[in-house]
C-alpha cells in the first residue's frame, strides 16, 4: 500500500501456533497480536502535495 495521503489508518495481525508432541503428551498453543494504527502526515513530499495553483480553473 502506498501512503501518499494526509491521513492514514491500518491494521496488522500476526498469529502463531506451537505444537509439541511426545509419546503420552501433546501440547497445542496459539498466540496472536492485533495492531490498529492511525496517523497524520505533517509534511508530504512535493510530488504528493495537492497544489490548486498549478491547475487551471475556468
Amino acid at each position: 500500500m502506498c501512503n501518499t495521503g494526509k491521513y492514514f489508518v491500518g491494521t496488522s495481525f500476526v498469529g502463531r501456533t506451537y505444537d509439541y508432541y511426545r509419546n503420552n503428551f501433546s501440547l497445542n498453543n496459539g498466540f496472536g497480536t492485533l495492531q490498529v494504527y492511525a496517523g497524520f502526515n505533517f509534511y508530504l513530499k512535493k510530488e504528493y502535495r495537492k497544489n490548486d495553483k498549478s491547475k487551471n480553473n475556468f
